[in-house]
């Protein structure tokens, strides 16, 4: 997701150290930043998946199942999943329930950490979201309990390089389209 090319030497080395394949990969540049990874070994292909976000130089490396059948020019890039620490949670609070509201509020719920009893103790809870990259970043939520509103705040794990002004993890501000800003809504 890099605005500018990238050393395609470098991020291949750093790839191959980071990801510790014992199998052997193939790294393919398809075009100005495209690339294609080809897996010997489905299992190497699911931890690198079930691992994701994965950076290079602060940028987000977005990985999409590739079909075979549509061009690279082509690939929409629109979504990608990352863990959200769910902070200031009162711990009456740190439940399946409430962890799958609030991540249904940021973008696509996939998982919570929560043990047998649905229960996420802790200093915070973790949500794993696919997030829609044309969308901004959501800094928390209102959270209405017995009638006392609490700001719970979202920190997202592993957080790519963004645009600060709108808060899009799409560009990090190099050309933004627009001037939008996130708003904070009471759940």
């Amino acid at each position: 997701m890099a605005e500018k090319r990238i050393n395609s030497e470098a991020f291949k080395n750093a790839l191959l150290k980071v990801w510790k394949t014992r199998a052997t990969i193939n790294i393919v540049e398809v075009g100005m930043n495209p690339f294609i990874v080809e897996f010997v070994s489905e299992g190497e292909l699911s931890r690198i998946w079930d691992g994701q976000p994965w950076l290079f130089d602060q940028y987000l490396i977005y990985l999409k199942w590739f079909d075979g059948i549509t061009p690279s020019k082509d690939s929409m890039f629109s979504h990608t999943y990352i863990w959200v620490q769910l902070h200031n949670l009162p711990f009456g609070c740190m439940n399946s329930d409430i962890g799958n509201k609030l991540g249904k509020s940021i973008g696509k719920m996939l998982h919570g950490e929560s043990n047998s009893k649905g229960h996420g103790w802790g200093k915070f809870m973790c949500v794993l979201v696919e997030l829609d990259l044309h969308q901004p970043l959501v800094r928390g939520k209102m959270l209405l309990l017995d009638g006392k509103t609490i700001f719970v705040a979202f920190k997202y794990e592993q957080l790519p390089k963004f645009c600060f002004r709108c808060g899009r993890i799409k560009h990090a501000g190099v050309v933004c389209p627009s001037k939008g800003v996130s708003k904070s809504e009471v759940l």
